[in-house]
């Protein structure tokens, strides 16, 4: 069996998986100014996963520095999204589905941050370092999913 790194593959996933979720926020929010900052941040951003494996990182590395500022650059989002929704007390915060979906990308990419910033770094520790960092990781990412879920079960229901 052979193995091999997949990390050239994270270089084209980064910037899809940004497009995607600002495109969420993006969506969310009314203010003219906001939706036009995030456009040209979706924009700058692929620029810059371009520029990446070609001048900064090797593509056969995990894109660290992309995906470094793309976590960042969500965390962000999210807190806006959140201060927006706390500022308009319309509705319960569980019986808004976008809260489900908020609250999963902050935790995820929050927790997951440190995560893949060291993950070159890593490579050389020892594998039972390295378990307990993808068991974390991976834990993460079931509470993303099981809120993703939730707020996909209550628009079904909505």
């Amino acid at each position: 069996m052979h193995h091999r790194v997949n990390a050239d593959v994270l270089h084209v996933y980064t910037p899809i998986e940004f497009l995607l979720l600002a495109s969420f926020y993006r969506g969310s929010f009314e203010s003219l100014i906001v939706r036009e900052t995030i456009l040209w941040t979706i924009i700058i951003f692929t620029v810059f996963c371009i520029i990446n494996p070609i001048f900064l990182q090797n593509v056969y590395l995990f894109d660290t520095y992309t995906t470094s500022v793309e976590f960042i650059m969500l965390i962000i989002m999210s807190v806006a999204f959140m201060s927006k929704e706390n500022d308009s007390l319309n509705q319960r915060w569980q019986d808004n589905l976008d809260n489900w979906f908020n609250t999963g990308i902050l935790i995820y990419f929050s927790g997951a941050l440190f995560y893949f910033m060291l993950s070159n770094y890593l490579i050389g520790f020892p594998l039972y370092i390295l378990f307990m960092f993808q068991a974390a990781h991976a834990t993460l990412l079931l509470i993303l999913y099981i809120l993703f879920s939730i707020g996909f079960i209550r628009y079904k229901h909505a």
